[in-house]
């Protein structure tokens, strides 16, 4: 099962150290990308960016922090989504989108946030440097997945060449082969959503 925006997830970042947290679906792109925003539930640490979400807004026991300003991006088939353990409401989830993309921020108006962080003092602060940090290395995967293949334009292959017959023969049961070698001409490929299949293969592992 793949994330849907609104939707609530448990991921972590594929690494001998592991981080484990809370993350919103927030956008999914063409090309597979998933951007999420950080959780947390320890209401304590909410700063002005928090948005502090309860019942009924929220479909879980608990109260949780979603964080407007820790934001991952993460690919869909790297493994780091674990499981979905519940979602926001189509309103809150609305209001979070006008708070982050417009064009209506008092859309949200009807939730609750944190305490403006002022001082270094704050021990939020250093929680927040902390979440900065973990967003970055939630992200470590697809930001250099996008630099490999950053200057790529177009990936075509001929049904000679021996990187095709590998394609075909490692490409994933998940991932669909109509969708990922498109036929352009009698004996030429497309591939499609590369970074996608870079991963998927093993032509790009996370380190």
């Amino acid at each position: 099962m793949l994330p849907k925006e609104r939707e609530l997830w448990i991921v972590n970042n594929n690494n001998d150290k592991e981080i484990i947290r809370t993350v919103l679906i927030y956008k999914k792109n063409k090309r597979d990308l998933t951007e999420v925003l950080l959780c947390n539930s320890d209401l304590s640490l909410s700063t002005s960016t928090t948005l502090k979400v309860e019942e009924p807004f929220v479909d879980l026991k608990y109260s949780i922090g979603i964080n407007l300003d820790l934001m991952a991006n993460i690919y869909d088939v790297d493994g780091q989504f674990k499981r979905k353990i519940g979602e926001v409401s189509k309103e809150t989830f609305e209001a979070i989108q006008n708070l982050i993309d417009g064009p209506d921020p008092s859309k949200a108006d009807f939730l609750d946030r944190g305490e403006k962080l002022v001082f270094k003092s704050d021990r939020r602060w250093v929680s927040k440097k902390n979440e900065i940090l973990v967003s970055q290395l939630l992200s470590k995967n697809a930001s250099e997945v996008g630099n490999l293949f950053a200057d790529i334009d177009e990936i075509t292959l001929t049904d000679t060449d021996p990187e095709f017959g590998y394609l075909i023969e490692n490409l994933p049961s998940k991932i669909s082969i109509q969708e990922s070698i498109v036929q352009i001409s009698e004996n030429v490929y497309k591939i499609e959503k590369y970074e996608k299949l870079a991963i998927a293969v093993g032509a790009w592992e996370y380190e």
